[in-house]
């Protein structure tokens, strides 16, 4: 059996990580090919009414806080995406995580101009912060490793669930 070398690993994290946020010219994993498929090139294309929107169907509810069922637009999903993106490099770098904001992380639902901005530029850099994280830092132990690969899952997960909400609202 080949022996797996963790650079070799943290290169296929980075990989899925990427194309889910910034598409993909050629061969893929799961996006069709253009960064228009990609998280980042999907919430450019909308503007600050589109992501507030609430679409029908299952995608329109996700039962994540303590408190019961939310509804969750584009922006729910977005602002969710950069609080998890944030706590999982803190978890990365094997630093202390604030749990108070991962409580908050579906609070954001409506959103304005300024706001969806805003928004957007915190997303965008805490996918730069999450790469930076993973490339320096996965490797140093197995809850590292395991928090950048997390990154990428959920990343993708709810890249998934924001195209089935724009689906809904076609």
């Amino acid at each position: 059996m080949a022996t797996l070398i963790i650079n070799d690993a943290v290169g296929q994290i980075l990989a899925v990580l990427r194309e889910a946020f910034e598409g993909v010219e050629r061969w893929s994993y799961f996006l069709d090919h253009g960064p228009q498929f990609g998280l980042l090139g999907t919430l450019r294309g909308l503007d600050a009414a589109a992501a507030s929107r609430l679409s029908g169907g299952k995608s329109n509810i996700y039962g994540a806080t303590a408190s019961g069922p939310v509804q969750a637009s584009i922006a729910s999903h977005a602002f969710h995406v950069a609080v998890g993106l944030e706590i999982a490099a803190a978890w990365v770098r094997k630093k202390e995580q604030n749990d108070q904001e991962w409580d908050k992380s579906w609070a954001v639902s409506a959103v304005d101009d300024a706001e969806w901005a805003a928004l957007l530029k915190r997303l965008e850099q805490a996918y730069v912060d999450i790469k930076a994280a993973i490339e320096q830092h996965s490797a140093d132990s197995i809850e590292s490793f395991g928090g950048g690969l997390g990154a990428a899952v959920h990343a993708a997960y709810h890249l998934g669930r924001m195209q089935e909400k724009l689906d809904g609202m076609g």
